[in-house]
């Protein structure tokens, strides 16, 4: 009888781990596809991890002055990690170059 619970077990979470990875990767498409949408959006990339996408984006500085302000050229491209938690997308940035483990 105990041997059958733990096998059962185990096979349960193999099961789960396998369907937490399976989540992970539709979460992460679901997230480049949003994130595609965005403009200065140049490539996505999802993660090798599972843990969201690699995001390569022109952006605004922010300085009214600068020429981008007043519809000129963005700066970059520039790398950013897209990661959703709790409902919420969260942005880091990672530079001009993306990571070898990306």
């Amino acid at each position: 009888m105990r041997a059958d619970i733990v096998s059962e077990l185990e096979a349960l979470r193999t099961e789960r781990s396998r369907i937490d990875a399976r989540i992970s990767e539709l979460e992460s498409l679901l997230l480049a596809e949003e994130v595609q949408a965005k403009d200065g959006v140049a490539e996505v990339r999802p993660s090798k991890n599972g843990g969201g996408s690699y995001v390569l984006q022109y952006t605004k500085c922010g300085k009214p002055t600068c020429r981008c302000a007043k519809g000129g050229k963005l700066h970059g491209p520039y790398w950013y990690l897209y990661i959703k938690k709790g409902g919420k997308t969260t942005c880091k940035y990672i530079g001009k170059n993306l990571p070898s483990e990306a």
